[in-house]
């Protein structure tokens, strides 16, 4: 790999990735830190630069000097340290004065294996074959005192080796190369270079910190002292079952701290389940050279006291607290079950127990369609009616009346008209209700501040349960663009804070928010992002029909089967005062059976332009390659960082809308099979799936 092949733009993932450190450090004072060292030296110190956040162009360049220079892996961290910090210093966490975000270490080749996320990370690479670096990107930066035990809880949550509760741990960057050191060689791993990848792309999102916290909030961390513990017999250990996690630490060789390590085999074993003794028989009987180094078995063991007292006791004492929990719930006692950490007002509750919160089981307040507790989207191309629709199920609801010959309850609704009051107001008395509420607020409803919005919402909803607390509340919010200030639905950067307060209400209250969201002119396609898909219930989209008739379609539903037409609804104009107001005029069930799948759509805007870009560059290829084998096809490819290139080129838009199109519309034809996407060179090539004539000019005998 060449200093040319690294500086290669706008497709550089160093680059793309040091520009998102600087974005996240934005504003903080202190230094941003590049660390390399030489994998082919047991006690390299490094070489170690400082940069202050804004540097992006010294950052790369201090990265890229060591892109072509064996043996060197290069590694930065998610941290700003203090300024004071000495020359050449990478700083420990006592020197760090914000975290921008954390990162799961899950290194499979020592026995960790990649878990479910507790949430969804922002960005995910890929440092060797089947070895994973989730990163959780902070929306804010944290203090450490508040970080670290967020990633201390963070470890004992996804299994993963002791970076990830480290705050001032470095991580590799995307872009450089991986090169195994002497242990990870007599482990298995070859001695040719990797290059660290990114798995899982940025896609313009940030996790909330507070969120991440209550997700891990459950995972019992070891306390910082205790005293050592007094063993009785240590047992025979044929036999017993160990987690892939602790049979590769009890086999780990050239470890570097042992006490460290031995703390981390003491805590996995602890957390797996293994009573005291047992446990240190297995740390008794460990194969890894790391064990040589005690004098003793004496030493050994007394090591083992020690740290258990640290970091298995606590897990026993958890176990012990469950089990007496779970004779509670078998006895059917009625007392709510308190987690360890009841400061964080976790409960653990039977059925009956659930069943008999204010908010413990959904209702049906549409049968098959709407449920309380959830958030839905209601979608139509501009002009095609969605608002006059939104109206219609309103007054439904509002009266208890059928919608569709689908069975309702008496729901009090109260009306965000974001985009139009006066509209909806007039639209109201053109159906002659009156008791629908529209919410009116000193500052509007600002999705752009989630915290607002939500402040507002819960407001709302109680207000309106107060009017009436024997009905169920709904709240509509009209529309979601017009909510967000104008700001793309596509972009979760925006979407999901907002999204997932709008949830967070529904859930927390057992009411349902209902969102009008617009969909494409062209092929009534809801424009929506990730978010949007995820966190609905219920997708209803409004498509064109015959004549003035328009046809009422089920994209999402978690209550009932989706992806069927549940009726049609014709509109109408009545003049009110001296303007006229749509409204729905007939309404008519009419099902069509489900299928098992959505239709074939059209294709993407983004995939076309993206399909003439990858033929453009096949056609003028010259490279081949040999994918399959010595014995298989040689096939023309052409590098992944050029054909995102021509698509930028060709693409308008900002440098983070771009790069979520080019994903999108790589995986679209990727999903196809239409294309393939192999190793080479820095970022990889593409290539025809096909063999087919219309493809055959990609393959040569």
């Amino acid at each position: 790999m060449t200093s040319t092949q690294l500086n290669e733009t706008p497709s550089n993932p160093i680059r793309e990735h040091v520009e998102l450190i600087h974005r996240l450090a934005n504003g903080i004072d202190g230094l941003l830190v590049v660390s390399v060292f030489n994998a082919s030296l047991p006690k390299d110190k490094g070489v170690i630069t400082h940069h202050r956040p804004g540097d992006i162009e010294g950052m790369v360049a201090a990265i890229e000097a060591h892109g072509s220079t064996p043996h060197i892996n290069i590694y930065c961290g998610l941290q700003v340290m203090k300024r004071s910090l000495g020359r050449g210093q990478r700083g420990t966490e006592a020197d760090v004065v914000a975290v921008l975000g954390l990162v799961a270490d899950m290194d499979s080749d020592r026995g960790f294996d990649l878990q479910d996320y507790p949430i969804e990370p922002n960005l995910v690479l890929e440092t060797s074959s089947g070895n994973f670096q989730p990163f959780w990107l902070f929306d804010r930066p944290l203090p450490p005192e508040t970080a670290k035990d967020i990633a201390r809880r963070l470890k004992v949550t996804t299994g993963s080796d002791h970076g990830t509760a480290d705050i001032a741990h470095i991580w590799r960057v995307p872009g450089t190369l991986n090169w195994p050191n002497r242990a990870k060689i007599e482990r298995g791993r070859s001695e040719e270079p990797v290059l660290v990848r990114v798995a899982e792309p940025w896609a313009g999102s940030f996790t909330d910190p507070a969120a991440l916290a209550l997700a891990v909030a459950g995972a019992q961390v070891a306390a910082k002292d205790a005293v050592a513990v007094e063993l009785g017999e240590i047992p025979d250990v044929d036999g017993v079952e160990v987690s892939p996690t602790a049979a590769g630490l009890l086999a780990a060789d050239d470890v570097g701290d042992r006490s460290a390590h031995a703390s981390s085999v003491v805590e996995q074993l602890a957390f797996d389940g293994h009573p005291a003794e047992v446990a240190c028989a297995l740390f008794l009987s460990a194969s890894g050279n790391w064990k040589d180094r005690y004098a003793s078995e004496g030493h050994a063991r007394k090591d083992f006291e020690r740290c258990w007292g640290k970091f298995g006791v606590p897990h026993e004492e958890e176990r012990e607290r469950a089990s007496t929990l779970t004779a509670r719930l078998k006895s059917k006692a009625k007392a709510s079950l308190v987690a360890a950490n009841d400061n964080n007002g976790i409960r653990l509750l039977s059925y009956e127990e659930f069943k008999a919160q204010e908010h413990g089981t959904a209702d049906a307040i549409i049968n098959g369609l709407v449920r309380t507790g959830t958030l839905i989207a209601v979608g139509g191309r501009p002009g095609a009616g969605k608002t006059a629709l939104m109206v219609a199920i309103a007054d439904t609801l509002d009266k208890g009346e059928p919608f569709l010959g689908r069975e309702t309850k008496e729901t009090t609704v109260a009306y965000i008209a974001a985009e139009d009051g006066g509209d909806v107001a007039n639209r109201l008395e053109a159906i002659g209700n009156t008791s629908i509420k529209i919410v009116k607020s000193p500052d509007g409803f600002p999705l752009t501040n989630p915290k607002r919005a939500k402040e507002i919402s819960l407001q709302v909803v109680r207000l309106a349960k107060a009017l009436d607390p024997d009905r169920h509340v709904m709240l509509v919010v009209d529309t979601l663009r017009a909510a967000l200030g104008g700001q793309s639905v596509l972009d979760d950067k925006y979407t999901s804070p907002a999204l997932n307060a709008l949830r967070e209400v529904a859930e927390a209250e057992g009411v349902v928010i209902a969102v009008l969201n617009h969909t494409n002119r062209e092929n009534n396609k809801a424009t929506k992002g990730e978010t949007l898909e995820a966190v609905t219930a219920l997708e209803l989209v409004l498509l064109d029909g015959d004549g003035d008739w328009h046809t009422i379609y089920v994209g999402k539903n978690r209550s009932g089967p989706p992806y069927r037409n549940i009726g049609r609804v014709k509109y109408t104009s009545v003049q009110v005062g001296d303007v006229t107001a749509a409204i729905i005029d007939e309404m008519v069930a009419d099902e069509t059976p489900a299928s098992d799948e959505p239709k074939e759509r059209k294709t993407p805007d983004n995939a076309r332009l993206l399909e003439g870009v990858i033929r453009t560059a096949l056609l003028d290829s010259s490279t081949y390659l040999t994918p399959y084998g010595s014995e298989g096809p040689r096939v023309k490819a052409a590098d992944v960082a050029a054909i995102r290139e021509q698509f930028y080129a060709r693409k308008a838009g900002k440098p983070d809308s771009k790069l979520k199109a080019f994903n999108r519309a790589l995986d679209y034809w990727l999903r196809k099979e239409w294309i393939v996407r192999g190793e080479y060179g820095l970022e990889g090539a593409i290539w025809y799936a096909s063999k087919s004539e219309e493809a055959g000019h990609a393959y040569a005998a």
